[in-house]
């Protein structure tokens, strides 16, 4: 069986806190992760990709396809890895760890676009659950839900995670980004999304 998680009570005015199915039964996952690497995230930039990379070791890497988006400002969303790459774990890992900082301005609506194209593109297999992780602090120039939107509409799960390390991040927009308020985290409770993340990939 599938389990589900649960929605919360009508609290969420973006109409996204519907159930959501997580769960593979053969732990292969298409999971495209957005990287924030704006201005405003200088000092915690390399920090999301340490927890981001923590995440990535929950699944099974061999069954799973990774792609990453990395963005700032306008037209700035670039595919840094894409869904159909071939790496292996560690090839991976050094790439990912060490994708530079961008700087400048933050269009988190231009980079969810670009996430849902990799996320209903070519490269993702029937047989594969996608999700999508989004690391940001919230502070988007244009409002990225109706981008947000677009995922939910496929019936993606998306994850928004604010990294603070004492800094400030606005959990208003994490919740529009999210597919349900369940799926936003922080810092201070990341572990409870790795243990998510380990069931996830339990009993394959």
């Amino acid at each position: 069986e599938k389990p589900e998680v649960s929605p919360p009570k009508k609290e969420s005015s973006s109409g996204n806190d519907k159930k959501e199915v997580i769960k593979n039964k053969d732990c292969r996952y298409d999971i495209v992760f957005v990287i924030d690497a704006s201005g405003s995230l200088r000092k915690r930039y390399q920090h999301q990709l340490e927890i981001a990379s923590k995440l990535i070791d929950k699944f099974n890497f061999e069954k799973s396809q990774i792609g990453v988006i990395r963005y700032s400002g306008r037209k700035r969303s670039k595919v840094a890895i894409s869904l159909g790459s071939k790496h292996t774990k560690e090839e991976f890992n050094a790439e990912f760890l060490h994708m530079p900082f961008m700087g400048g301005t933050t269009y988190t609506d231009e980079a969810l676009d670009k996430a849902f194209e990799e996320i209903t593109g070519p490269n993702i297999r029937a047989d594969a659950l996608p999700l999508v992780i989004v690391f940001t602090d919230g502070f988007s120039q244009p409002d990225p839900t109706e981008s947000a939107k677009k995922i939910h509409a496929k019936s993606i799960p998306t994850f928004a995670i604010g990294i603070t390390d004492g800094q400030i991040v606005n959990e208003n927009e994490l919740k529009s980004i999210a597919s349900t308020p369940k799926n936003v985290f922080l810092d201070s409770n990341i572990n409870e999304l790795e243990q998510l993340f380990v069931k996830l990939s339990e009993n394959c």
